[in-house]
């Protein structure tokens, strides 16, 4: 058992060997203490000419193949069916096998399917694995991850074979294959929707989406569905000194009468000095601090408390300052230039193609609604919001609508908890005089964004459905955006490889050839760097 890691990644509980036999002592530990996982989902070399999906069972009449280099996988997961590990298992794999064949999407949800039968739960099954399997198409460039990232999510554990001796890739590491799986892992984990299997939400059986068209519909009616990313570029190239978010951090800070001395004291011992914060990269211990008191607010109560009162307000009042801050950011009074914002319009009514946002600023949410992009199913763009507050329902299409999405990202400062629900503030109602303790505003660490993401039922729909837009999107945008956020760039890069890339960025930053290099390390595949003076020139969508 030496050679086996473990992992907890948002609760799911990862196993890494470097052999294959190894596995076979975690599974028998699983199966005494978990006997209600009957089933086994292996993604593996199969040797032996198996070229399809395949279920077997205990009672399996042929003896699987060995390989041509000694005992087969398959051996070891017919072994573990006669020790009783399992009951049954699929295997999906083969010689050359990509996660986008045919094969698999047609297969992909028959595994959900055929438990239903034998009064199974999605979530009864455990994820096998088998890095020898992977090919460079595979491991770093699948088209469509989202199968993947559905069985990952699913799964109730996950067994990881590291095989270092075998591999379809010479010019790849069993490293980096082990790095993508574990990005895609953190990315499936790290959303927590409402849904366990985004994939019976989004595809039927067959594993392709059906669309119903009106009537009156013609081909040509509409053009080809991208996905614009948004960053901080489009604020700062209108206004640096409003869209900097050091000045908007120190701004709040000095407000009269906001913070008082022993809470701003508080902040500057996790900061390691004296003054406002400057940026999310200091706002790591911060972050910390504010989860380890709520978590001895939450044992806390009584006669004796372990926080005094400062203590047991801190999270709130940080909170409370996260939110001001992102107030200030969103409360510009200014607009979008004319010409970009009508080019923009015009193309996501022509298109619908899906829009998100890493921003707190109303530039491109006023802009679409006063031109009506935003009007309930009948939009252009929906983002889940209702009158009695966020719905993911309303994000599904229904009655052949055709809508696109518009996902906050990183929330919004008009999101606030009501009763148990997330509302959205009418925009006029939005001041920094209003005291908001929001929960919806990803402004921390690039270390800690994935776990605000998934505090948040809205913001983690947004990711769920932001792997959506990216398997249906045919070209992907990135504008104004730094390449920072890491988590992003995580579930990015996987779906990209497929696509038309484009990063729209200042051209301040850096030389062509060094932001093209840049650009291809974060994301694997990048086709233009378009860099300009003023990006809000930019109009060729």
């Amino acid at each position: 058992m030496s050679k086996i890691k473990t992992q907890d990644i948002y609760g799911k509980s990862v196993f890494i060997v470097e052999e294959h036999s190894c596995v076979l002592d975690i599974w028998k530990c699983l199966s005494k203490k978990e006997p209600e996982i009957p089933y086994l989902i292996s993604l593996s070399r199969l040797s032996g000419g198996l070229a399809q999906p395949s279920l077997i069972t205990a009672q399996t009449n042929t003896y699987p193949h060995e390989a041509k280099d000694g005992v087969s996988f398959n051996s070891y997961i017919y072994s573990a069916l006669i020790s009783g590990y399992f009951s049954h298992a699929f295997l999906l794999g083969g010689e050359g096998f990509c996660l986008e064949d045919e094969l698999l999407k047609l297969n992909f949800d028959e595994i959900f399917y055929t438990n239903s039968n034998r009064n199974l739960s999605c979530e009864d099954y455990l994820l096998h694995i088998d890095l020898s399997l992977f090919t460079h198409e595979l491991s770093l460039t699948p088209t469509y991850p989202n199968l993947l990232i559905n069985l990952i999510k699913s799964s109730k554990y996950i067994t990881i074979s590291e095989n270092k001796t075998t591999g379809h890739d010479k010019d790849r590491t069993q490293e980096e294959y082990l790095n993508t799986i574990l990005g895609q892992i953190h990315c499936a984990c790290s959303c927590r929707g409402n849904v366990k299997n985004i994939s019976k939400m989004i595809f039927p059986p067959t594993g392709y989406r059906k669309v119903t068209l009106p009537l009156d519909f013609k081909f040509g009616d509409f053009m080809t569905r991208k996905l614009l990313i948004f960053g901080n570029g489009l604020g700062m190239a209108l206004d640096q000194n409003h869209f900097s978010l050091a000045a908007a951090l120190e701004e709040i800070w000095n407000r009269d009468g906001f913070l008082t001395e022993e809470q701003k004291r508080l902040i500057e011992r996790c900061l390691g000095r004296g003054g406002a914060p400057e940026g999310e990269y200091e706002l790591d211990t911060l972050h910390q601090a504010i989860t380890h008191c709520k978590a001895l607010n939450r044992i806390g109560g009584g006669d004796v408390h372990w926080l005094n009162q400062e203590g047991q307000e801190f999270p709130e009042i940080t909170a409370t300052y996260i939110h001001k801050v992102a107030t200030r950011l969103h409360n510009y009074n200014g607009e979008l230039p004319q010409l970009f914002e009508e080019r923009l319009v015009q193309f996501i009514k022509d298109s619908r193609s899906h829009v998100a946002t890493l921003n707190y600023d109303k530039l491109l949410y006023s802009a679409f609604i006063d031109n009506n992009i935003f009007n309930g199913y009948r939009g252009y763009l929906v983002d889940g919001m209702l009158d009695q507050g966020f719905s993911s329902d309303a994000l599904e299409r229904r009655f052949g609508n055709r809508f696109g999405y518009y996902l906050h990202l990183h929330g919004s400062p008009l999101f606030v908890n009501r009763n148990n629900e997330v509302c959205k503030l009418p925009r006029q109602n939005l001041t920094v005089e209003r005291n908001e303790s929001s929960e919806h505003i990803v402004l921390t660490h690039v270390k800690h964004k994935t776990s605000v993401i998934a505090a948040s039922h809205a913001l983690s729909t947004y990711w769920d459905y932001l792997q959506f837009a990216l398997s249906e999107a045919e070209e992907v945008i990135l504008f104004g955006y730094s390449g920072f956020d890491k988590h992003l760039n995580i579930l990015l890069r996987p779906y990209l490889s497929s696509k038309r890339v484009r990063v729209v960025e200042w051209e301040g930053a850096d030389e062509q050839d060094a932001r093209e290099r840049y650009w291809r390390n974060e994301l694997g595949h990048v086709n233009e760097v378009i860099r300009l003076e003023n990006i809000t020139a930019f109009t060729d969508w």
